[in-house]
């Protein structure tokens, strides 16, 4: 099970995050990974929650498979499966028995590549409040989805049949330990530099990329679903998480408008993310308001 929490940041604080006192410390490798995704023509894995792939090592070829899992307040939890292989193509005979056989099985002809990640990796090793063992890294590169289909490769045929987004990201996976550390370390950093939980994968980036996926609309709150018998603490922690999921829903719209990324002009912006993103922010006042005065408030969404 892999376990590990997902920040972005701007690529201009970059330089200044492993400057940072608390990284500074570790030694410091660097690799640099070229990572190919597969899926059917009619995207079953991404349907699925399942990502393959393949990674360029160094000179080592790994077949990767990551299903199932969740992703909240930057958390990412799910089953991993990783082996070498012996070259740039996939391998069926290390899935058979796994608990991906009979997700793969079925379209495994059908895969080809969808798009690639090419992004250098700074990996440092370290040990959390509690003693859990964290690896961080921060990677930067790109998604590429698409290919040039001129001959010719001239740039407006690349223009026209290839996408390009920016990776900026710092990771903390747990190796070992409670995960109470990644998000220690996680607010230590944040206290000094401009970090952003991210829900989203490298692969459903990629995939909404390779796809031409519009960006998600604004999200508006959802009704709290409570379970029968909840205590006063469970209906707490759901209402919390309600304002996260609706806030951390609406950052990325809100950021990209904020940036110019694929706005040209003023009629292009969607005040409804500032709009909603404050509605995140008043309930989750209101929460942690009720919390601190030993109230417990449960509202529709």
């Amino acid at each position: 099970m892999e376990v590990e929490l997902k920040l972005s940041l701007p690529a201009a604080a970059v330089e200044a995050l492993e400057a940072d006192p608390l990284l500074a410390q570790a030694r410091k490798t660097r690799k640099r990974l070229d990572n190919i995704y597969f899926d059917t023509p009619d995207h079953a894995l991404a349907q699925a929650r399942i990502g393959l792939r393949l990674r360029k090592d160094g000179r080592r070829w790994l077949q990767t498979v990551k299903s199932g899992g969740s992703a909240q307040a930057g958390l990412h939890q799910r089953e991993e499966i990783e082996f070498a292989v012996s070259g740039k193509a996939l391998e069926w005979a290390p899935l058979v028995g796994t608990a991906c056989e009979a997700v793969l099985g079925p379209v495994w002809q059908q895969l080809t590549p969808q798009f690639r990640t090419l992004f250098s990796r700074d990996i440092r090793r370290l040990t959390g409040p509690s003693g859990a063992e964290i690896e961080v890294a921060i990677d930067q590169g790109e998604i590429i989805a698409g290919k040039n289909r001129n001959s010719r490769n001239s740039r407006n045929s690349r223009a026209s049949h290839e996408s390009r987004e920016a990776i900026c990201e710092l990771e903390l996976e747990l190796k070992s330990g409670a995960v109470d550390d990644l998000f220690d370390i996680a607010l230590a950093l944040a206290d000094r530099h401009p970090l952003v939980l991210d829900n989203r994968s490298k692969a459903e980036r990629g995939d909404a990329l390779a796809r031409g996926l519009p960006r998600a609309p604004a999200a508006k709150a959802v009704d709290i679903k409570l379970p029968k018998g909840a205590d006063a603490q469970a209906v707490v922690c759901l209402a919390i998480e309600n304002c996260l999921l609706q806030w951390q829903a609406n950052e990325p719209g809100f950021h990209a408008q904020a940036s110019g990324d694929g706005y040209t002009c003023d009629s292009d912006y969607d005040s409804e993310y500032l709009h909603q993103l404050r509605v995140a922010i008043r309930r989750l006042r209101v929460a942690a308001g009720r919390v601190c005065a030993g109230d417990f408030l449960v509202w529709p969404g």
